[in-house]
């Protein structure tokens, strides 16, 4: 019983980080510059629908995101 318990919890954090990292995957595609090269917005794009993708891109920093504008 007690091992279940733990077999539980270690995929039940798993499934937490996992959604975290896929939520964050679509919160840094639509700060992407949408500018070529296209490298992470496919990326991005991609690990929307294969989500164990978009969970771990989601803790990567790409290299396409919108620049600040000094003004």
């Amino acid at each position: 019983m007690k091992s279940a318990v733990i077999t539980f919890s270690i995929y039940a954090l798993i499934a937490i980080f996992g959604l975290i990292g896929w939520i964050k995957n679509i919160s840094k595609l639509i700060d992407c510059d949408f500018e070529p090269s296209y490298k992470s917005e496919v990326l991005r794009i991609i690990g929307i629908p294969v989500a164990p993708m978009g969970a771990v891109i989601g803790y990567m920093d790409l290299i396409d995101v919108k620049k600040p504008e000094n003004k």
